[in-house]
């Protein structure tokens, strides 16, 4: 497979979630504040900018990697502000704050503004080309939805089944219910369309990334159960995780059901295929999250504990090789940031697709030094200072000690001040031969774990940091375009 990356002249962009953009709502949105960060990035002569998952979350959920659809977009992110100017409201609601965000506070708080919008809402023909062009997955889905809210059960104990009936049933029941489900998905598509053709208009490509696992209560696992791993109720016979690795020295148990990958080879990877494809059509490169799980991954047996787990064989390289048939040279990244074998290494390696290198996992008291060293980097990969994974550069480094700032400083050749080690990293990866470097907003802004975004392994106070507007200051986008005009990626 050929790699999409190397047709790219050497650039860099900004890592920032939808939800972590400024905005008087709660939360991120798809409204004006987005549209002046395109704006930011083009004037600091960025290229790219990565989002994270944008796909539909359970109901206050937070966690962007555990979505109910691979296909409806995360109503969340619908801004209040254009329904104004779509005239569904009539005036802006009353903010609900800036800084971090309050899942449930912000569900609720949509929801009412969500069904005032609704309440003015009438059939367009726009509308109706919507819901066409979808009937794949959006007639399914609103379905799934209204139950999950009627019965406030796990699908395997409702006593709708999926499928033509199970459609029809709801319909003649909760149609109102379904057809609000449907105006929302119309509108999240509708505001996403308008800022990937004003990133388009300014030079910007969209990475957005595909979550390797579903949760039990999702679409996907109603509709396709034979494709998980789940026992004769319906219930998870094996559920997902990882043992102890750079994220996490206790391993992490993800809760989610397991890919049946006989049943994906026997069908030739379709439901993959289909997946990919989509999400394909949402942005211009797409990040595969858990890479190392299309090769080999880890299952525990229900009711079992984490370390009693083991290593299965998934897709590997036949995977791989249907889409490469499927698609030709898809702009695909992977996410290959785990301890990898030999031999799991070598089907990356053969694939040519894009790798993530990450400076942080490179630094240690002896030094900068493995394959996410910046001296390392082979041109087709795309570097970062940190991850919505770790600590942010800064955190890290206040973390580690002076001992850690030291290393980098015998490795740059040169004194590096605790105040200026996040622009000093910055440099680094921008000197490197990696075709693109990408950074988040926090490390640019050299800003401590107080703007960490994810603890692997915990579960309160993650996903909820959020940038101010004033720290998208005129100086950012000066510092920003100096280093990258100086270092050749303009």
């Amino acid at each position: 497979m050929k790699s999409a990356l190397l047709s790219q002249r050497p650039s860099s962009g900004v890592f920032l979630p939808l939800f972590s953009l400024p905005s008087p709502y709660g939360i991120g949105d798809l409204g004006p504040p987005a549209h002046r960060f395109v704006d930011f990035l083009s004037e600091a002569g960025q290229r790219f900018w990565q989002v994270l998952p944008i796909f539909r979350l359970p109901d206050g959920g937070a966690n962007p990697y555990v979505p109910i659809s691979s296909f409806a977009g995360n109503v969340l992110l619908i801004s209040p502000e254009f329904l104004v100017t779509e005239r569904l409201l009539d005036h802006p609601p009353s903010p609900l704050g800036e800084g971090r965000i309050d899942y449930g506070r912000v569900y609720r708080y949509k929801l009412e503004i969500f069904r005032k919008a609704f309440s003015n809402f009438r059939i367009t023909p726009e509308y109706e080309e919507f819901c066409a062009g979808n009937v794949e997955w959006l007639e399914d889905y609103a379905s799934f939805v209204v139950l999950c809210r009627v019965f406030g059960t796990p699908w395997n104990q409702w006593p709708v089944r999926p499928g033509e009936e199970g459609r029809k049933e709801v319909k003649e029941r909760w149609e109102k219910e379904m057809e609000f489900e449907k105006f929302l998905q119309y509108l999240f598509f509708r505001q996403w369309s308008e800022l990937r053709e004003h990133c388009r208009s300014k030079g910007i490509q969209l990475v957005g990334d595909l979550p390797f696992y579903l949760p039990h209560q999702s679409v996907e696992v109603w509709l396709h159960r034979r494709l998980f791993k789940l026992d004769g109720q319906g219930n998870p016979a094996f559920f997902s995780g990882v043992p102890p690795d750079v994220f996490s020295t206790v391993g992490q148990f993800w809760g989610t059901p397991v890919h049946n990958w006989e049943e994906h080879r026997r069908e030739r990877f379709e439901w993959w295929v289909g997946r990919i494809g989509y999400a394909l059509r949402l942005f211009d490169w797409l990040r595969l999250d858990h890479f190392r799980g299309f090769i080999r991954y880890w299952e525990i047996p229900a009711g079992r504990k984490l370390e009693e787990g083991r290593w299965e064989r998934a897709g590997g390289a036949d995977f791989f090789l249907e889409l490469e048939r499927r698609f030709g040279c898809p702009p695909l990244l992977a996410e290959d940031l785990g301890a990898l074998l030999p031999e799991e290494m070598g089907i990356i390696d053969g694939l040519g697709i894009p790798t993530i290198r990450v400076l942080l996992f490179a630094i240690s008291q002896d030094g900068v030094s493995g394959r996410h060293a910046p001296h390392e980097y082979p041109e087709n990969c795309v570097a970062y200072t940190s991850t919505h994974d770790s600590s942010t550069l800064m955190g890290w480094f206040e973390r580690a000690g002076p001992s850690y700032r030291q290393s980098l400083s015998r490795y740059l050749g040169r004194e590096v001040e605790a105040r200026q080690a996040h622009l000093e990293c910055v440099k680094l990866l921008m000197s490197s031969r990696a075709r693109v470097c990408i950074f988040p907003l926090q490390d640019l802004l050299g800003l401590g774990d107080e703007a960490r975004i994810n603890r692997p392994g915990t579960v309160e106070g993650n996903w909820e940091w959020r940038a101010l507007p004033q720290q998208l200051s005129p100086e950012l986008v000066k510092t920003l375009r100096r280093l990258t005009v100086d270092f050749g990626r303009a």
